[in-house]
């Protein structure tokens, strides 16, 4: 039984695995933008999208984020071309080009994975989205005094990070050692056995276990 047509294409239809009476639809032709259900396809409406009624492709939901729906463009368009995210079930949208070059704009595909993965299949490769991090070194704070061979918690808070890794120097930077690797990030603090060396030059510092910035 058809419940919806058009003209030109529909390249992909996502269901919300968190709400699957809930699913979109890009449309390439036939009018453009988008369209979504929330009767399990028994009707569709068109969404209002900041791509107006540019050709869209792929369409993907997160499965951990409820209401959060990501979509792509295919249109010669080049002020309307790229990604778009929902966090709100497509009422509002955002373009997060950053890192896609004017040819890297039309996009194949798209995958979300989890609440950090979202990867893109563009005209000139496959991309992945990096959400804004932070990481931030509750303890040592500076001027601390430790003991050597002795044990201290290291503390931290982040955010949009899965795992990080931990070094300290005894020479003010110039060289580095590693205390742990692939911490998750949510642990908040890791008791260190420091070493049995004297300096007045310590350093301790935190990376991004993924993407190995500091």
């Amino acid at each position: 039984r058809k419940v919806y047509s058009t003209i030109g294409e529909i390249p992909s239809i996502a269901i919300d695995p968190i709400n699957p009476r809930v699913a979109y639809a890009g449309k390439f032709g036939g009018g453009g933008g988008m369209v979504k259900t929330t009767d399990w396809g028994e009707t569709w409406h068109t969404l209002i999208v900041p791509s107006g009624n540019r050709d869209t492709w792929w369409v993907t939901c997160s499965p951990v984020h409820p209401g959060y729906v990501y979509y792509g463009t295919y249109t010669g368009d080049t002020a309307n071309l790229g990604i778009y995210v929902s966090r709100d079930s497509g009422a509002n949208w955002t373009k997060i080009n950053n890192g896609l070059t004017p040819g890297a704009l039309f996009n194949y595909g798209l995958l979300t994975i989890d609440s950090l993965t979202l990867l893109a299949l563009q005209s000139n490769g496959l991309y992945k989205y990096q959400y804004p991090t932070s990481i931030d070194i509750l303890q040592p704070d500076g001027g601390n005094y430790w003991l050597g061979d002795s044990q201290y918690a290291i503390t931290w808070t982040s955010t949009g990070l899965y795992y990080l890794r931990l070094e300290y120097s005894l020479d003010n930077g110039a060289s580095w050692t590693g205390i742990a690797d692939s911490i998750p990030a949510s642990q908040t603090s890791y008791i260190w056995t420091t070493p049995s060396t004297y300096s007045e030059s310590c350093l301790v510092r935190v990376f991004d276990g993924l993407f190995n910035t500091t």
